[in-house]
């Protein structure tokens, strides 16, 4: 890979920064021109500061890095609850199942949800199901598994308040630490892939595609940490408005 295209460790550094809030210093800024270009692309996707107006100073950044703006409320619902079921999974897994019992995806599902909401399915005659994670929708082809974690699947939810309790409690406890974790890893999967596109296309036609990828509807860019602080507090704030 050519020196023009090593763009991974200076440009995921100061998107890393850029997303969790850490303050910008001067030698942040030695970037390439290709750098600055994807930069100047997520600033606009993000919507951080004006387009037009960006320049690349610590002082800049400092202040631009604080004005992005809050996500839906049901987006923030989404994100949160998507890793607090996980992680209350992942409990149920390790501290709740049998030691060496060991199962397979599907039947594990059928565990868990039995678990937590299987009394709740037999007393109201409510389909075990439609307490699943809506990943499982594809995968089981149910017409009961919901498609998307909304309100409604939530309150749902929230019929088993011991559940509700361990999500309230990964909430508090780990759901930042996590981020940061994942987010780390996510920036870099991101410029890695950046990085190939570069190398196969070369610096003007891949920064090209990597400008149209960034603001393509279907495109993920990974979340700030001021967009997971209001998806955290909207979360918990609805939980206890809904009680």
């Amino acid at each position: 890979m050519s020196s023009d295209i090593q763009i991974l460790y200076n440009l995921q550094k100061f998107l890393y920064k850029l997303f969790m809030e850490i303050e910008f210093e001067s030698n942040d800024f030695l970037l390439k021109p290709i750098e600055r270009q994807i930069i100047m692309s997520i600033v606009e996707k993000k919507k951080f500061v004006g387009f037009q107006n960006i320049q690349f100073t610590k002082e800049f950044f400092n202040k631009a890095r604080c004005s992005n703006l809050r996500k839906k409320t049901e987006d923030g619902l989404k994100f949160v609850f998507k890793k607090a079921i996980r992680e209350v999974k992942k409990e149920f897994k390790t501290h709740i199942l049998p030691t060496g019992v060991n199962l397979r995806t599907e039947a594990l599902d059928n565990a868990f949800y039995s678990h937590y909401f299987g009394d709740i399915s037999q007393n109201f005659d409510i389909p075990l199901e439609s307490f699943y994670h809506f990943r499982n929708w594809k995968k089981r082809n149910s017409p009961h598994i919901p498609k998307s974690i909304t309100k409604k699947y939530i309150s749902r939810l929230k019929m088993n308040q011991e559940f509700i309790g361990k999500i309230k409690n990964y909430l508090h406890q780990k759901l930042m630490k996590s981020f940061q974790v994942f987010n780390s890893k996510k920036i870099r999967t991101m410029v890695i892939k950046w990085e190939k596109i570069i190398e196969e296309l070369g610096p003007y036609k891949g920064v090209e595609k990597i400008h149209k990828m960034v603001h393509s509807r279907g495109n993920k860019i990974p979340w700030t940490i001021r967009e997971v602080c209001h998806a955290l507090d909207d979360t918990l704030d609805y939980l206890e408005k809904s009680q």
